[in-house]
């Protein structure tokens, strides 16, 4: 089939169109049957156009699975999709096992099903790279066209089947991962420039502890992206009483403490006074903190270091270490790690407490 010439193409092409063209002219039956093969030919391409969109297990056809961002481009993938633009509500099954052996299925509607794909014999869910870049794309016409409900942005975010946004924090591929961040950056981007995604959407949908969580290395791209445009995530609190410190020091699947010593320079960057020290030593409902978990992964000497060199960078903008002392002294949520910690670092800070506490008349008396 694939072996006609293109001239061939173009002369079945130009006989197509000229066949539809004098419809009119034709007897009955052929009328009839022109008509029925018309329709055969529409709903054979919306179906195909939609498995297209909608290939979760790439081939190694390069040119005949689904959508790619190296070889199809925006316009000819818009061009495509305004054919049939009610296929973006038109879902489909997924059926795959997970890491556990058991067996999964879930319906999803095409623009949830370019973030991931099937992976090998259909074993697992990973990152689908090659057609990430078209989410915005796929947003933008379904809001054009009205195909869902305005608070759900194009299907971005839904109840049903998987939340695009969270999704785009995820990155399981542990090759070509530097190229694989740039463009789940870039669509991050786009969708913020179009008022897709949302500031609030980080601390809704904690976005910081997924990224910190569901990636084979550390995204600091994406991370230094959330952090900038909202800095007070990184104060925001799980059901579980964690705060993204503690996901980054738990997170060691690139084998380095690099997570944890980028969280916690943001954390003292933009909060030096306080909480900078408090994301280290604040409780989880087990009673952890960020700090014993970097010391039981990587040990207390590296995280030591890693923590001294972090306070030396923003020495500029020193930690209020008295008021941090009577705060942190009636703070239950911080371990008392955090206390002995200040104290040892300037040890001088309890005759300065007890220097602000003498009565000024006991002062004059003393005189």
């Amino acid at each position: 089939m694939y072996d006609i010439d293109q001239y061939e193409i173009e002369k079945r092409k130009s006989h197509t169109i000229t066949i539809l063209e004098k419809r009119n002219s034709y007897c009955l039956r052929t009328r009839n049957k022109i008509d029925i093969l018309a329709e055969n030919f529409l709903q054979l391409l919306e179906d195909d156009i939609h498995d297209m969109i909608c290939d979760n297990n790439h081939s190694t056809d390069y040119i005949y699975d689904g959508l790619h961002s190296d070889r199809d481009t925006e316009p000819e993938v818009e061009s495509t999709l305004r054919l049939f633009p009610e296929i973006l509500v038109r879902s489909k099954l997924v059926k795959w096992v997970d890491e556990d052996g058991g067996q999964q299925r879930q319906e999803y509607y095409p623009i949830q099903l370019q973030t991931f794909t099937v992976g090998d014999e259909q074993m697992f869910l990973k990152i689908n790279p090659d057609a990430v870049s078209f989410i915005p794309l796929f947003a933008r016409l379904a809001i054009e066209y009205c195909l869902f409900e305005e608070e759900q942005r194009g299907c971005l975010v839904v109840e049903y089947g998987t939340n695009v946004i969270r999704d785009l924090m995820e990155l399981r591929n542990p090759e070509c991962h530097e190229v694989i961040e740039e463009k789940y950056l870039e669509v991050m981007k786009q969708l913020r420039s179009m008022g897709l995604f949302r500031r609030e959407d980080i601390r809704r949908y904690n976005l910081l502890t997924q990224i910190c969580v569901y990636n084979v290395y550390f995204p600091k791209k994406r991370l230094n992206f959330l952090i900038d445009w909202d800095p007070e995530a990184l104060t925001y609190t799980c059901s579980n009483r964690n705060v993204p410190l503690h996901y980054a020091a738990l997170n060691n699947k690139d084998n380095s403490i690099n997570g944890f010593q980028f969280v916690f320079d943001y954390g003292i960057k933009y909060y030096p006074r306080k909480n900078g020290i408090r994301f280290l030593f604040k409780k989880d409902r087990h009673n952890k903190t960020a700090f014993q978990f970097a010391c039981e992964i990587h040990g207390r000497h590296k995280v030591m270091r890693v923590i001294e060199e972090t306070l030396t960078k923003y020495s500029d903008t020193p930690i209020n270490v008295t008021n941090a002392i009577l705060f942190l002294a009636h703070e239950e949520n911080i371990h008392l790690d955090c206390l002995f910690f200040i104290l040892r670092r300037e040890p001088d800070v309890i005759q300065r407490l007890l220097s602000r506490s003498i009565p000024i008349s006991h002062k004059r008396k003393s005189r």
